[in-house]
């Protein structure tokens, strides 16, 4: 079957994870466990990924990478929900949590690229904010409260932080609530191998009444790596496992 038939017949809910494990292939070892593991030469697999870049498959092609280009204005869909997160000590707190996409996306899609996060911690008036550009694209991944202190850790998906970091930098920006507002905080400050990955990384349908609404109980939800039940994966263990460097955006 012809590469492109082939890679076309995937379904859109599985070309971001065809694409990611195929960057991750080229920045961990080259192009040689590309054509191994996929049966793509490395020139196909290029080429897809400029395709798929042009026409716009941003949650696809522009999340892997954290590079979006400037674009018109979008109709949008919106997730608004709460969601139960459980923290590193066992407590389970309830969080609200809210996204906004755009309504199109590759052809055919009916899911278009993030442009804006949301994320509120009532109790605590803890709340954060972030909208998508150019330069920036990170969302929340972890919040947890530590020795009282609430801290959140956002996943970056864009060149710009690790510019002068690093390599062996997680590809992660950390934050702790003081007084009201937000610090970003070193690495090394951070409680990694504490804090858990447990926030819902898949809060989007097929289509806009598939999106999260409501509450989502923990036992329900996706996360990132790790097993929802038993063993949710630390901040520490899911960016070294998966590699999730700087050096990743530094070669």
């Amino acid at each position: 079957m012809h590469s492109w038939t082939r890679f076309r017949n995937v379904g859109f809910a599985m070309v971001r994870e065809e694409l990611t494990s195929l960057v991750d292939a080229l920045t961990a070892t080259g192009s040689e466990r590309v054509h191994a593991k996929q049966g793509l030469p490395l020139k196909t697999v290029l080429g897809l990924l400029v395709t798929l870049a042009v026409a716009g498959c941003d949650r696809g092609v522009t999340d892997v990478f954290g590079v979006a280009a400037s674009r018109p204005p979008c109709k949008t869909d919106v997730a608004d929900w709460t969601e139960e997160v459980r923290l590193h000590d066992g407590q389970m707190i309830t969080v609200w949590r809210k996204a906004v996409a755009c309504r199109g996306g590759f052809p055919n899609a009916t899911r278009g690229r993030d442009i804006e996060f949301e994320f509120r911690y009532p109790p605590m008036k803890v709340e954060w904010k972030g909208a998508v550009s150019e330069h920036w694209n990170r969302d929340p991944v972890s919040f947890d409260i530590i020795d009282g202190a609430p801290f959140l850790a956002l996943y970056v998906r864009d060149r710009e932080y690790c510019r002068n970091r690093d390599e062996n930098d997680y590809i992660a920006q950390f934050l702790r609530w003081v007084d009201g507002r937000w610090v970003e905080v070193p690495q090394a400050q951070f409680p990694v191998d504490r804090a858990l990955m447990n926030l819902s990384g898949n809060y989007w349908g097929h289509t806009a009444k598939d999106d999260f609404k409501g509450l989502i109980r923990w036992d329900s939800k996706p996360l990132r790596g790790g097993d929802v039940d038993r063993n949710p994966d630390t901040v520490k263990s899911y960016f070294e496992r998966g590699q999730r460097f700087c050096s990743r955006f530094n070669k």
